[in-house]
């Protein structure tokens, strides 16, 4: 506000939120859930919690049941986030409003990784895909940018960690955050490594075209680059 006490913390993490395993039956947000409670417990304002690139990114106590403590460790693994926003939060300086906000909006069709109408993959292949991807398979990607330092980009699915990390690492916008299971969900897209290797995710749990990440990251580094002025024209 005006007078200096915080609206809200954008927390960009990337990480399932899976701590409680499916034998939990409560609902509940998982360790983001932790995390937003004690930031707004410590800071005030609003906490928002956005997913990052976390198609094969998994808690270390991956889906505890609650006889095993899991709550505690949900609880714990929140926490522990919490207080590094915290501390993370009290770094941030010099504060100034965006001077302009864009948005670029694009849609593009992706291909089947495997052919539908084989019976093998129709027994293989997770049955949602198979039902969803006909009439969902339009990816949309938005780029959002606030003046010339901060930039949200969603994607529509579980992407493996490897699209984020490059995202990031080939952005010229200093702070920018890779938004998944954002407009649709597409399910797993892996890398093209990622898919040779094989593996949960990866080989007959993903319905994606091959290549389909590293497709989407491409479209989205050209689109964040128009609008941060670098490019003249969108191709």
């Amino acid at each position: 506000t005006l007078e200096g006490e915080p609206i809200a913390t954008l927390v960009n993490y990337t990480c399932h939120p899976v701590v409680l395993g499916p034998e939990n039956l409560e609902f509940s947000a998982d360790y983001p859930g932790a995390l937003v409670s004690m930031v707004d417990r410590q800071v005030g304002g609003q906490t928002m919690f956005i997913q990052g690139a976390a198609g094969d990114i998994n808690p270390f106590w991956d889906k505890t049941p609650p006889d095993e403590g899991a709550f505690d460790e949900m609880r714990r693994m929140g926490e522990a986030l919490a207080r590094e926003v915290v501390r993370v939060r009290a770094d941030i300086t010099g504060y100034e409003e965006a001077p302009w906000i864009s948005l670029h909006r694009e849609v593009l069709t992706l291909g089947a990784r495997w052919d539908l109408d084989d019976q093998r993959v129709r027994t293989e292949v997770r049955s949602d895909y198979l039902e969803r991807f006909p009439r969902e398979r339009e990816a949309e990607i938005n780029t959002l940018l606030f003046g010339p330092t901060v930039a949200l980009v969603t994607f529509p699915g579980e992407f493996f960690v490897e699209h984020g990390l490059r995202l990031k690492q080939q952005s010229l916008v200093r702070h920018t955050m890779f938004v998944g299971y954002a407009n649709g969900h597409l399910g797993y897209v892996p890398t093209i490594r990622a898919a040779a290797e094989g593996g949960y995710g990866a080989d007959m749990s993903t319905i994606v075209e091959l290549g389909a990440g590293e497709r989407l990251v491409t479209r989205a580094l050209i689109n964040l680059h128009f609008l941060a002025g670098k490019l003249t024209a969108l191709p």
